[in-house]
């Protein structure tokens, strides 16, 4: 089976459960116009055109569409902001964001600050992209990256207030 058939496959049997993931994402208050279906087609064509297509399991490919769904989201903001304020975008707290609640600009400062956490910590970047973006709960996220729930749970917290921090110095 090729790379593509076998993502198409993959793709299938998920579909409902990205729509949920997606729909997820965009409730929580982007102010972009996009379906969560049509969410769902730009991850797949994001995953398609990447090298990677080695997922461990289920978890670990939604993990990776929703990984792929915040890079669509975060690109879709970078150019409506372009083009609305000439380029210049500013920076705003994202304490909101951290707890559920975003806009563009400020998915697009949590990506940066989450690229950031990630060169500091990845397991913690990690941990936020499952909580965060893919909706998974702590004991998902431990049986995924086979860590004890407590483990994510106190990294979870770090991680926020990482985050929280972390932004709060790019006012």
């Amino acid at each position: 089976m090729s790379r593509a058939s076998a993502l198409q496959s993959r793709t299938d049997f998920a579909y409902d459960e990205l729509r949920q993931v997606a729909h997820g994402l965009l409730a929580r208050g982007s102010s972009l116009t996009l379906t969560a279906t049509g969410l769902v087609h730009e991850a797949f064509i994001r995953l398609a055109q990447s090298d990677r297509a080695d997922w461990n399991d289920h978890q670990h490919y939604i993990s990776a569409c929703a990984q792929a769904m915040r890079h669509v989201l975060v690109d879709r903001v970078r150019r409506k902001l372009a083009a609305v304020h000439g380029g210049q975008m500013r920076r705003r707290p994202l304490t909101d964001a951290v707890l559920g609640h975003f806009d563009g600009e400020r998915l697009m400062a949590l990506s940066d600050a989450l690229e950031a956490l990630k060169r500091v910590d990845s397991r913690q970047a990690e941990i936020v992209d499952l909580r965060f973006f893919a909706g998974f709960s702590h004991l998902e996220i431990a049986n995924l990256m086979e860590i004890s729930r407590s483990t994510v749970q106190v990294e979870w917290r770090m991680a926020k207030a990482w985050l929280c921090r972390e932004l709060d110095d790019e006012r």
